[in-house]
């Protein structure tokens, strides 16, 4: 355990100053949410197009009907849909941020801010940093003409570090400026 006073590590206590809880860091366009929003959109028009299909391939959809097909079925189309559409907003420059547990979204595991309220004492189990900021592709290239490489990567322009904490027995995480160390 660490006596500096501005370190925090795993096995340390914190006292949670402002309850603000992550469930998720990374881009918002994840291709699985996405999936999730293309099939409560559009499955109706999923079936129809499916029947067109059975139909002008002459299959029988009266032993099977197109209701009756695996939720799996679904899915795997509503993926493909949603690949395209991700792909098509990452070209305007995807955001990556934190994702934070609201009263409305409680998050994957059913979590609440208030679950861990403010002034609660928790022991810190993982140590995470995470960067956040809007992604831009690599540039440049090679000019033959003058002969150099003026390649540069991709990255993340007004980008941010955060110290993220796993407090107590859940998944959820924390930053660090959300928290105080406890000195024993």
């Amino acid at each position: 355990m660490s006596k500096k006073k501005d370190i925090i590590r795993v096995g340390d206590k914190v006292k949670i100053l402002r309850p603000a809880f992550i469930y998720r860091w990374g881009y918002d366009n994840n291709l699985q949410d996405v999936s999730e929003e293309v099939l409560e959109k559009y499955k109706p028009q999923m079936r129809k197009f499916l029947q067109e299909i059975s139909d002008a391939e002459g299959f029988s959809t009266t032993i099977r009907p197109l209701y009756d097909l695996p939720m799996n079925f679904f899915n795997r189309m509503a993926s493909s849909v949603a690949y395209f559409i991700v792909g098509k907003r990452m070209r305007n420059g995807a955001v990556r941020k934190l994702f934070y547990i609201t009263d409305e979204d409680k998050g994957p595991m059913g979590w609440l801010n208030h679950d861990y309220p403010e002034g609660s004492i928790h022991g810190v189990a993982e140590v995470k940093t995470v960067k956040t900021g809007r992604y831009f592709g690599p540039s440049g290239g090679y000019d033959s003409g003058y002969d150099y490489n003026d390649w540069e990567p991709g990255g993340l322009s007004n980008e941010k570090t955060h110290k993220l904490l796993r407090v107590g027995y859940t998944n959820n995480w924390i930053e660090a400026i959300n928290v105080e160390k406890v000195h024993e």
